[in-house]
């Protein structure tokens, strides 16, 4: 016990006399489509953070919180946060993080908190530059119980240059496990997918195992410009009927939480093109997702529901930001970094509710102190 009261007050006393940094930013957003609906509604989403941590060779520690208001719906505007403490240093980095989202009374159901973990390793194998990353997260949903679940993350990359010809190869794969509290759950559908959740009768809350694979070639075609390719396959492994009898908790709220990753399978491609010019940096990129997800049906129009069809999506993405390279400088004690973003999503499914088309325009600043 004393010897663990000692560590305590070293890890405080080398946080106290660190060095800390604060950050401001600003984001302002306009989306035709933000929601991505069938039924298109534009917004101006506004994005205000800060965030500080400290630098610090024992333990590092560091706090962020942004606010997200949506000018034409703000009873949908939350808060999310997320602190942390951890470790890095040439060959590892290791720490733990809590994570939270706030919502209005209306969409408190998309309110969660994680706690979560992970360990990185980095090493050198046959002159490819390697690391070895594990994570292990909860999840935990106040008001959607049988969302509550344990993931644990296992995966490696590699990355091999050739300074000769201007080229880098990376590839790896990460496996996923995903395990749910709850065995079974069971809610009603509401009239349309736009109320919230759509749930559908009751379910087994199987675990599931996914893997994703990737490569990915970067070259540097002249000085300034650089080209990028890569195939992602995102797989479920074991029996599909069985992960169908999962269910998916599918909130029309733009998020990973609900669009879950880790119950889609197929095939992604990217390319990526950047530029360099003067002082500001302009990249491309143009991404192809094939998606299907085993644990949904689909909407046969905008009210009736087919369970015995799997939903798929063939998605494209194209994206241009333009960014400043080196900060802005504020006297001697800011710096400000700004960037404009554009992005178009096309989201072709077989499932009315899922087919969309959206614009967006983003200006982000970012004051450091």
């Amino acid at each position: 016990m004393k010897k663990l009261i000692t560590v305590i007050f070293f890890l405080f006393v080398s946080i106290a006399n660190a060095q800390w940094s604060f950050d401001i930013s600003m984001g302002q957003e306009y989306n035709d489509n933000p929601f991505r609906s069938p039924i298109p509604e534009s917004n101006i989403i506004s994005d205000y953070g800060i965030s500080f941590e400290n630098y610090n060779k024992i333990i590092q520690f560091g706090y962020s919180g942004s606010y997200f208001a949506l000018n034409n719906n703000p009873e949908r505007n939350f808060f999310w946060h997320q602190l942390g403490l951890w470790h890095n240093n040439e060959f590892n980095n290791f720490g733990i993080y809590l994570e939270q989202r706030y919502a209005k009374s209306d969409y408190q159901f998309l309110d969660y908190s994680e706690l979560g973990g992970y360990y990185n390793q980095r090493f050198e194998l046959a002159n490819i530059f390697s690391s070895v990353h594990s994570a292990i997260t909860y999840t935990n949903f106040p008001l959607i119980s049988s969302l509550n679940n344990w993931t644990f993350t296992l995966g490696y990359e590699g990355n091999k240059g050739i300074e000769a010809t201007g080229t880098s190869f990376i590839a790896g794969a990460k496996y996923n496990y995903k395990y749910y509290t709850y065995e079974t759950y069971g809610i009603a559908i509401p009239t349309a997918p736009e109320d919230g959740v759509y749930l559908i009768g009751n379910k087994e809350a199987t675990p599931i195992n996914h893997m994703t694979s990737y490569f990915r070639i970067a070259q540097s075609i002249l000085s300034k410009t650089g080209a990028a390719f890569q195939f992602t396959n995102r797989s479920i492994l074991g029996d599909i009927n069985s992960v169908f009898l999962s269910g998916d908790f599918a909130l029309w709220e733009e998020s990973e939480i609900f669009d879950d990753p880790i119950k889609t399978e197929g095939n992604s491609f990217a390319f990526e093109l950047t530029q360099l010019i003067d002082d500001y940096s302009l990249k491309g990129g143009y991404y192809i997702n094939y998606r299907n997800f085993p644990s949904q049906g689909i909407y046969t129009d905008l009210e009736n529901f087919d369970f015995n069809q799997m939903r798929s999506d063939k998605q494209s993405i194209f994206n241009l930001s333009v960014s400043k390279n080196s900060a802005i400088k504020i006297g001697d004690f800011a710096e400000l970094n700004l960037s404009l973003d554009y992005r178009y999503i096309d989201n072709n499914s077989n499932s009315t509710w899922f087919n969309y088309k959206g614009n967006s325009y983003s200006l982000n600043l970012d004051l450091i102190f």
